[in-house]
């Protein structure tokens, strides 16, 4: 899988079978990345309008969110944080509005300061923390900075929930094509099918990163987003629908599954590999034949977006465009 250089480097049509412009939908679970690929999407054709000023707020409560976790893992793992107990009150008690005020700043930069991180560390390899905790850990301090303003890197690694749809048309080649993002909260779900008409591409995306965490083993998580997929594979209304899996956080996934036990995922699991290869065949096996394209990613450390991933784009529209020609 490689990644071009530019834009104006991608030898690509994409083919359209009418006049209006080929609509892509992207879906997927609450936190899956779905974000993050419509930002490198627009940002490869044209500067981003929303200055990344705007996204201070965002990133911080991320910072936050982490100091704030921090506090039960110390305490699972018995440490000692008798000493630290006002700073964790603080940004607990604490809701952020506009600016961080002085007395969490200073509370921030304590806890960063704590070693608390790094006493974890030496107890568990791996922290029951957001995912992206190493990150925001290494660059509090600059985040926490009078001057701060977000890189492309802050925005692409902290998460913020989706909250409405957002639609945005991109330019490839001399072809254009809209792609629209849904939230994948539950709630927002039962409304998906609203946006479900005249889709030419449905791009679904995967968190791989879920099969490191416990919590994915409780309860229906296991097989939610399975299910979830194969819903929209058996629904009739994309019947002539290209699909494209992006499995999403490889990275992650790497970083994370060395010694975790997979056998709650199948009890024959023994290596990250073999689960990574279970759990792909789980959404391929139900896959429309001829029609699915997928693809292992990390969005949030590509430099560049996947050219492989264009060129699945095309070869779809290129095979909806002969379809419709022999229609």
């Amino acid at each position: 899988m490689g990644a071009s250089s530019s834009v104006r480097s991608i030898p690509l049509t994409l083919f359209q079978t009418n006049d209006d412009s080929p609509k892509i939908l992207v879906l997927g679970c609450m936190g899956c990345g779905k974000s993050t690929l419509i930002r490198r999407l627009v940002k490869r054709n044209r500067p981003i309008a929303v200055k990344n000023m705007y996204y201070v707020h965002t990133v911080q409560f991320n910072l936050l969110k982490l100091y704030r976790e921090l506090r039960r893992v110390c305490d699972d793992l018995n440490l000692d944080i008798l000493a630290y107990e006002e700073d964790f009150d603080s940004i607990y008690d604490f809701r952020h509005r506009e600016e961080i005020s002085d007395k969490i700043h200073a509370a921030l930069k304590r806890l960063s300061k704590s070693g608390l991180f790094e006493e974890c560390l030496k107890k568990r390899r791996v922290l029951p923390l957001p995912i992206n905790y190493h990150y925001f850990y290494q660059h509090t301090d600059r985040i926490l900075s009078k001057s701060y303003v977000p890189t492309e890197t802050d925005i692409f690694m902290a998460y913020s929930e989706t909250i409405g749809v957002n639609t945005e048309s991109i330019k490839i080649g001399q072809s254009k094509f809209e792609i629209t993002e849904l939230p994948g909260h539950h709630i927002w779900r039962k409304r998906w099918p609203d946006f479900f008409s005249n889709v030419s591409v449905l791009t679904f995306i995967v968190d791989m990163s879920e099969l490191c965490d416990q919590a994915f083993y409780t309860g229906y998580l296991k097989d939610k987003t399975v299910g979830i997929y194969k819903d929209l594979v058996q629904n009739p209304i994309f019947v002539h629908t290209g699909f494209l899996l992006l499995f999403n956080k490889h990275d992650t996934f790497n970083e994370h599954s060395a010694g975790f036990d997979f056998r709650k995922l199948a009890s024959h699991l023994r290596t990250p590999h073999e689960a990574l290869s279970y759990y792909r065949s789980q959404f391929s096996s139900i896959s429309p034949k001829n029609r699915t394209f997928h693809h292992i990613v990390s969005l949030t450390k590509t430099k560049e977006f996947p050219q492989a991933v264009f060129d699945s784009l095309n070869k779809i529209f290129r095979q909806q465009k002969e379809n419709a020609r022999l229609t």
